[in-house]
This record gives C-alpha cells, structure tokens and sequence, in this order.
C-alpha cells in the first residue's frame, strides 16, 4: 500500500512547492532564489511530511535546483532512498530527483530541472 501512496504524496509534494514561497529574489547574475517556502517530502516510513527548510535557484538559462530538508520519523532502523520520483520545482515537473532519510531522520530531497 506505501509503495501506492508515495506517488501520490510526491504529486502533492509537487503541488505545494509549484504554488508556494514566502521569500524570494533576484541576483545580479539574472537567477531567481527563493528560500523558506512551503516544501514537502517522503519520511522513512513512506509518509508525506513538510520540510523544515527549502531553498531553489533557477538560473537564466532555464535550470533549477530545489532543495528542502527536515527531521522525520523513520522506523525502518536504516537510511532510506527515493529516486526518479515525479518531482514539481518552480519551473516545471521533473523526475531527477533525489530523497534520502538517514536512520535518524534527517531528510533532504534534491529535485533538478535542466
């Protein structure tokens, strides 16, 4: 059942990252940066949880990198990988995505458009 949900929570996951941010600004060099926006990832256990840090660039160029990290439970005792899921950044949807979950739960997902 989990292996069912964690598709669908990662499309939530997109949603949320896609319509929210609460600090944002643009650089000399033209990239766009926002930090501190709501963000949402897949705890050790397969569950849906919000980060407690995010931080995206996107340059002129057209690339982006999204990150969002937190402290979630994990009862499986060791780390955890997702990889390839459907991940939404600012720009767009991609599936170069990265979330590890280290026994002790500290997540930090990696979502790139390029």
């Amino acid at each position: 059942m989990k292996k069912v949900l964690i598709p669908f929570a990662s499309l939530f996951v997109c949603a949320i990252a896609l319509v929210s941010w609460k600090n944002a600004s643009t650089r000399d060099n033209g990239a766009f940066i926002a930090n501190d926006f709501t963000c949402g990832l897949i705890d050790g256990d397969g569950n849906f949880a919000f980060a407690d840090a995010s931080h995206t660039v996107i340059t002129s160029s057209g690339n982006s990198v999204l990150k969002c990290s937190a402290t979630v439970p994990n009862s499986t005792g060791k780390a955890v990988n997702y990889n390839d899921f459907l991940c939404g950044t600012f720009i767009g949807l991609t599936t170069d995505s990265h979330e590890t979950v280290s026994a002790s739960g500290q997540a930090t997902l990696t979502c790139k458009v390029h």
